[in-house]
């Protein structure tokens, strides 16, 4: 089994830690593969695709500290997904920590802005 922790990408600037655990997560040929968000860390996290396949049969990402999307006003692009998982088979969510949508600043902009509906939080799709 092998772990990445967002802890060890330190020398990795912050907005680019995630697309770097899910590299080596996707590469890694441990028959399981557990991606860590630790306890007591927020991380600010824009739109993110996780694209499979692995290598691994089984990934877990748990999450037992906070993932914060960016407010509307910096939002990146006009899209309906803020993590979004594909083609990744064999995966479990699980911790015990938040996924912070930051809804009351959506729930404001429902109705005037330019992007029509707001996002989900998680999506998933085989």
């Amino acid at each position: 089994m092998r772990r990445i922790s967002l802890t060890y990408l330190n020398m990795v600037p912050k907005e680019m830690a995630f697309e770097k655990a899910w590299k080596d997560l996707r590469e890694s040929n441990q028959s399981t593969v557990t991606l860590a968000v630790p306890p007591n860390k927020t991380f600010l996290l824009h739109q993110i695709s996780f694209q499979g396949p692995c290598k691994a049969q089984s990934v877990n990402i748990k999450i037992d500290g906070t993932l914060l999307a960016p407010k509307r006003d910096a939002w990146k692009v006009c899209t309906k997904r803020w993590l979004y998982f594909f083609g990744v088979r064999g995966m479990t969510l699980s911790g015990s920590g938040q996924l912070n949508g930051q809804g009351s600043h959506w729930w404001n902009a429902l109705n005037t802005s330019s992007c029509k509906g707001i996002p989900t939080v998680r999506s998933s799709s085989h």
